[in-house]
């Protein structure tokens, strides 16, 4: 267990880091504490780390070129802002429990830009919308990319509550932040969404019209990965 961040870029490139088991931190709280943090990183690969009750992680401030890939967490893949983009989630395993939001916190509570806890549930995935970022660094960027990803959330309890699938449809790719030629903020019926929160769930794939809503999700993979050639069998 560490004080805060177990492992974080300030400003890095080329970084390989692989093959790490993370278990805690003693804060998780206000001010952006207790991350698994890719800030200001370019060109580096995340593959293979074990990830346990930490509270995100994340690629922000910049962060572009990277690849999360084959790792097993139980707190979100965090687009957390400062227009991070062109970044590959694939092969993941994310598993986050109910337990895993922002009201259950008892000491040191917020968020990074200095508000409060708020009521939602954190879904395997978060996107920062940039009314909401624009306190810490911004909107999240263009053409974040998930693909192959098996990602669940625990609902109501963690007992009985359900599960649900979050961007788990294999060989679907998805691109976070694109209309398929531009950046495109996530929006609910062409206005911007001022918060991820309450939002996660919401269809941002082109509608009937061929509208895109930010999320582009016209292409298909018949591999399972877009970044190895062969994918070792574990």
């Amino acid at each position: 267990m560490t004080g805060s961040h177990p492992i974080v870029t300030e400003e890095a490139k080329n970084l390989t880091i692989t093959g790490n088991y993370l278990n805690g931190a003693w804060n998780k709280g206000k001010g952006g504490r207790g991350y698994f943090r890719g800030s200001r990183v370019w060109d580096s690969v995340y593959a293979g780390n074990i990830s346990r009750n930490l509270r995100h992680f994340t690629f922000q401030w910049s962060a572009s070129g990277n690849v999360a890939i084959g790792n097993d967490l139980d707190s979100d893949l965090n687009l957390h802002g400062g227009y991070e983009r062109n970044n590959l989630f694939e092969l993941n395993t994310v598993h986050v429990p109910y337990a895993h939001r922002s009201a259950n916190c008892t000491v040191n509570c917020g968020e990074e830009g200095g508000g409060g806890t708020d009521d939602s549930d954190w879904y395997p995935i978060w996107w920062a919308a940039g009314q909401k970022a624009v306190k810490w660094c911004g909107s999240s960027g263009y053409r974040n990319v998930f693909f192959n990803n098996t990602m669940t959330k625990r609902l109501d309890n963690d007992v009985t509550g359900p599960i649900v699938t979050f961007y788990s449809e294999p060989h679907r790719i998805f691109e976070f932040g694109w209309d398929g030629t531009a950046f495109h903020h996530l929006d609910v019926g062409g206005t911007p969404i001022s918060d991820w929160a309450h939002n996660e769930t919401n269809n941002y794939s082109p509608d009937i019209t061929g509208t895109s809503h930010g999320v582009d999700n016209t292409m298909t993979d018949p591999g399972s990965s877009l970044f190895l050639a062969t994918v070792p069998t574990p």
